[in-house]
């Protein structure tokens, strides 16, 4: 949903780098799919979505990343949004954290920290739009 609304915004996805590929290949499981969009799978905990951003980030083809969860049952909202903030990155991040109630905790986490959720995929996507006008300016 956020692919497709990015590029019916205009908006390029960003074909990651061999460099990357192989970063994430060696620490990523197999099931994960490291095509851009990448799919971290269900299991995703704080270590993945920190290594990965950190790794996607370093792309020199990658200008903003956008960070969509569903996080399972098992697994608390606040671990990710922690792997977000923690993450050594130097490119705009966008959060989609799904889920309602589930992610409360999370989002509240990344706001206290200046990072703003947005509640659809398709209005992160907006919000990349956005961000890629005015950096344009």
């Amino acid at each position: 949903m956020a692919t497709d609304k990015a590029e019916s915004l205009g908006l390029e996805i960003a074909q990651l780098s061999e460099k990357t590929i192989k970063a994430l290949r060696e620490f990523l499981p197999p099931q994960c799919s490291i095509k851009n969009p990448i799919d971290l799978i269900a299991d995703a905990d704080y270590e993945r979505y920190r290594r990965t951003i950190e790794i996607v980030g370093k792309d020199e083809n990658v200008d903003a990343l956008l960070v969509i969860c569903v996080p399972p049952i098992f697994i608390p909202s606040e671990e990710i949004a922690k792997a977000i903030i923690d993450a050594k990155c130097d490119k705009p991040i966008i959060v989609n954290f799904m889920a309602g109630e589930l992610v409360r905790d999370g989002v509240k986490l990344l706001a206290e920290k200046g990072i703003k959720n947005f509640p659809t995929p398709e209005r992160a996507a907006k919000a990349l739009y956005w961000l890629s006008l005015r950096e344009k300016v």
